[in-house]
């Protein structure tokens, strides 16, 4: 199976996936996939540190990200949500001890 079969198939095949399948280095891989094919690994959404006036009256991703675990986990509005200023949200649920995690790098 060629490289973009296996990206197409499954867009989360990691590096070393590829390079069991095609038996070239990781770093060959790496430049086809930018270089020739304009495809990147994305493994988080950046968020702009300073807003200006038209971003900020656009959805934030945090507010979305915290919309839908309400959602999804049926939790009061307000009820084990806290945010803050800081490089990663927490969201712990104590029913089933679960800890979800969002981290943002800077």
């Amino acid at each position: 199976m060629l490289g973009t079969d296996m990206i197409k198939t499954d867009r989360h095949v990691t590096y070393h996936e590829l390079r069991a399948s095609l038996g070239i280095s990781i770093g060959q891989i790496q430049s086809i996939l930018r270089k020739y094919l304009s495809m990147e690994k994305l493994c988080s959404r950046w968020i702009p540190h300073n807003l200006n006036d038209a971003s900020n009256n656009r959805p934030h991703h945090l507010e979305q990200c915290h919309a839908y675990q309400i959602q999804r986990r049926g939790v009061k509005f307000g009820v084990g949500l806290v945010t803050s200023d800081e490089i990663s949200i927490y969201y712990y649920d104590p029913k089933t001890k679960l800890i979800d995690q969002m981290g943002i790098s800077r």
